[in-house]
């Protein structure tokens, strides 16, 4: 395949997202846990407005300590087969 034509697809394939159909929540995390075998890995519970809160597992251990985790708004993406988070 030609190099332009390599681009050209490239640029359709990217004018063909529609970010309309993410889901994004904004919740209030609740309760932080740092995980006993890992140094990275916090499991929060998120309240998004549903009956239950959510249970999200994130590697923030070594960027924010457990302490000042509590109670941020915490964005979340859904309608993805994972979903990227952002304090």
């Amino acid at each position: 395949m030609p190099a332009g034509e390599k681009a050209d697809t490239k640029q359709a394939d990217e004018a063909e997202v529609d970010v309309s159909r993410l889901d994004l929540r904004v919740g209030r995390i609740i309760t932080a846990l740092q995980l006993p075998d890992s140094d990275s890995v916090y499991e929060k519970y998120v309240d998004v407005g549903e009956a239950a809160p959510r249970t999200v597992v994130s590697e923030l251990a070594k960027h924010i300590p457990v302490d000042q985790v509590y109670y941020h708004s915490y964005i979340t993406v859904w309608g993805v087969r994972f979903f990227l988070t952002v304090i």
